[in-house]
């Protein structure tokens, strides 16, 4: 009954699981470093939403299923160039949005426009 977050520099293992009930999980990739070429990221998610927020350049892939609620992806960078590297994310969700982005967040886009 909680939130999950994780932003900033980080190491992305090749896999990874993230799981949770009536809460939010929010993934920042944007400067994270990853360990592989192809990065698979496992959430289970009941009553709650799953944001995960890509870097530009990227392959991404969603997958899973999300009962009783929505799934999209929202990419607005350039096509990712041939041998990318790829992000996999498999998500069962119940009750709950799943949303990857590769848009900055608000507080980003604020904070580089100096204020």
């Amino acid at each position: 009954m909680g939130s999950t977050r994780r932003h900033g520099r980080w190491l992305v293992p090749a896999e990874s699981w993230w799981t949770g009930v009536m809460g939010k999980c929010q993934l920042d990739l944007t400067k994270a470093q990853f360990e592989a070429q192809v990065t698979t990221i496992n959430i289970a998610r009941a009553m709650g939403s799953v944001e995960v927020r890509v870097p530009k350049g990227f392959e991404v892939h969603l997958e899973g299923t999300s009962l009783l609620g929505s799934k999209r992806v929202r990419l607005d960078g350039p096509p990712p160039p041939p041998g990318a590297p790829v992000i996999r994310i498999r998500v069962l969700s119940g009750l709950g949005a799943v949303k990857v982005t590769d848009r900055e967040s608000l507080r980003s886009r604020l904070r580089d426009a100096g204020f």
